[in-house]
């Protein structure tokens, strides 16, 4: 099973990941769930390694405005989401989440990608220095080992 692990740092998991904008939405076919490898990939063209919590309490996965602008993101469109204490109205964006899987077979590491639609964190909103939220819109793609501060994610 290709799996992934990350130790338990302040209370919280994080993972570092990679993350690709999608500019031309409606020119792109995209595979939803795919592994690649981002050395090779010709369309892993504008890549920023980024730090995001593993978060099962949230149910979109979101990254900071600041990245969004960084990669030239376009706002597809902007929505109300519910946050911890209240409502916020926020950017919404599509782009690809690569995340990190070692193979329990060769031992290589691969990237799970996952394309999706991520809201826009406003600056207030902005979590103790990670840019991204991963939430249950792409951590139920995976399974989940918990032991001794060290959580596993596979699928």
């Amino acid at each position: 099973m290709p799996y992934f692990t990350t130790e338990l740092k302040d209370d919280r998991f994080l993972i570092k990941s990679w993350i690709e904008g999608i500019s031309r939405v409606e020119q792109i076919e995209l595979d939803l769930n795919k592994r690649v490898d981002l050395d090779t990939d010709q369309n892993a063209i504008k890549l920023k390694t980024i730090e995001g919590l593993i978060d099962t309490g949230a149910t979109h996965s979101c990254i900071t405005e600041e990245v969004a602008s960084e990669l030239e993101i376009p706002v597809l469109t902007r929505n109300m989401i519910g946050t911890a204490g209240n409502d916020t109205l926020c950017s919404f964006y599509k782009a690809i989440l690569y995340i990190p899987i070692q193979s329990s077979v060769d031992k290589k590491m691969h990237y799970f990608a996952k394309t999706g639609t991520f809201a826009g964190l406003p600056e207030q909103k902005k979590h103790r220095g990670y840019d991204c939220i991963i939430g249950m819109d792409i951590l139920s793609h995976f399974t989940f080992q918990y032991a001794n501060g060290q959580l596993t994610m596979g699928w």
